[in-house]
């Protein structure tokens, strides 16, 4: 049973990306997420209130190494930033990212590349990119109990999370999400795979992403999953 607890997350999602070709350091690569929460934004320019970036290294990363590049950063940096380690995998291609989430002025890119080549950070060259992306993002999670079963995001409310039990390879999850939003009137809203690590235990969770929605439209999508799992 999850509770309230800060605690390590990963979350599994499929998201279109591109490579910046601008307000970066020159032939360095970044990607963005050209429109995150897909299933909710329907619509590339709807999303784009703030933008989220991926900082593509040309050796591994892990988390710690993650977050210790964000430490290091920040006191080069007048403003606040979520950095998280990430996988990008598209066609044939694995990238080791950092994520950025939720930038709210592209002018940003180019300070936090600044910043990370100042502490040793190593840019994977330029090459032009474009299409869809599976992402698996490792980050902390403040998780809070919402009421019995649902759970939100401590940090950002808009994200509401549900465990499930058992899990899920990504075609089965995203056939089943395509088939619940195309037969119900609450069609908008985005879902992601993920995992969380509690009392040495990893527990299976469905992440929804929506702005409109109510505990009983929440309720609502978490009982018409697991009657298809």
């Amino acid at each position: 049973m999850i509770n309230n607890n800060q605690t390590l997350g990963l979350i599994f999602k499929e998201e279109k990306v591109a490579s910046l070709d601008f307000n970066i350091i020159d032939k360095t690569l970044v990607l963005e997420a050209v429109n995150p929460y897909p299933g909710y934004y329907r619509d590339d320019n709807k999303s784009k209130e703030k933008i989220s970036v991926y900082m593509v290294s040309k050796n591994s990363l892990d988390i710690e190494i993650v977050a210790r590049l964000a430490n290091k950063i920040k006191p080069d940096l007048d403003f606040d930033f979520t950095a998280s380690y990430s996988t990008v995998c598209i066609k044939n291609s694995t990238f080791n990212t950092i994520r950025f989430f939720e930038i709210d002025d592209y002018s940003k890119v180019i300070k936090i590349q600044k910043a990370l080549i100042k502490n040793n950070f190593e840019f994977e060259k330029f090459q032009k990119i474009n299409g869809e992306a599976l992402i698996r993002v490792s980050k902390f999670l403040k998780i809070e109990v919402a009421e019995d079963v649902l759970f939100i995001d401590g940090d950002t409310k808009d994200f509401l999370y549900f465990e499930i039990s058992k899990e899920l390879n990504w075609n089965k999850f995203r056939d089943l999400t395509i088939g619940i939003r195309n037969s119900w009137k609450l069609a908008n809203f985005d879902a992601a795979l993920g995992s969380v690590f509690l009392d040495g235990q990893i527990h299976e969770i469905i992440r929804i992403y929506s702005k409109n929605a109510n505990l009983n439209d929440f309720r609502e999508i978490r009982k018409r999953f697991l009657e298809k799992i």
